[in-house]
């Protein structure tokens, strides 16, 4: 069963069971995002599967949208964008937001047209808490989902993946374990072009970095009513 959690993409889904929860993992950008947002103080979280499905969203009070943060058509003061050190430095406490991304929304949204009803969010920063809350909550099957990037390989998601799936097996990991995830990351062609790269913003140096914070927030986002809310579980 462990090494049926982790699939190596979304394409791999054969069927969905109303049963499974099913895990997105798109680490870089989506996930921690999220995650980020309701340490934050946010509200909820409604993921959007393209830019366009923003517009939906423009008359609800109480809301920012946004997205990827090469994009954008929203109002400055209600503007979000799809980063964890961009929503560090945005006051999203008591907001509700609307976040359009390439990769993670889009699995969640491609889930949610196959029938899946039960969806978490995980990453590198809420391994541990999601793990836990796993091994000692759900008891059916489990499914984690690393949402690639464009569907192409996207060695974080993997990472994030497999660390997720270490601890739903035990609680604390050694630390050459979670040097060699580490070293995993490091590799990955996103940390090579955002975290070592001069030409990058400080928002993308930040967000990279962010990786490798492995287990820095308790905080699990579950897909509730058309949104995610997040819970808090204590590890």
């Amino acid at each position: 069963m462990a090494a049926e959690r982790v699939l190596p993409s979304f394409e791999s889904l054969s069927s969905i069971n109303e049963s499974t929860l099913y895990v997105v993992i798109d680490a870089y950008r989506f996930s921690s995002a999220v995650i980020t947002a309701f340490e934050q103080g946010a509200n909820s979280v409604i993921p959007v599967k393209s830019e366009d499905q923003l517009n939906e969203y423009v008359d609800e009070p109480n809301m920012l949208l946004g997205g990827e943060p090469s994009r954008g058509v929203i109002d400055e003061d209600r503007k979000v964008e799809n980063s964890s050190s961009f929503i560090r430095k945005r006051d999203v406490d008591g907001k509700n937001l609307a976040l359009n991304s390439t990769n993670g929304a889009l699995r969640v949204g491609q889930l949610l047209d196959e029938g899946a009803e039960n969806i978490a969010i995980g990453s590198t920063i809420n391994a541990r808490a999601l793990g836990a809350y796993i091994r000692e909550e759900w008891s059916e099957d489990v499914r984690l989902i690393p949402a690639q990037n464009k569907g192409a390989h996207a060695l974080e998601d993997i990472a994030g993946s497999m660390l997720i799936n270490q601890y739903i097996e035990k609680d604390r990991l050694s630390d050459d374990m979670l040097s060699m995830y580490r070293k995993m990351i490091e590799r990955s062609v996103i940390w090579k072009i955002r975290a070592e790269s001069p030409d990058v913003t400080d928002n993308q140096r930040e967000d990279a970095h962010l990786l490798v914070e492995f287990n820095s927030s308790s905080i699990i986002p579950l897909y509730r009513e058309s949104e995610f809310q997040p819970i808090t579980w204590d590890t």
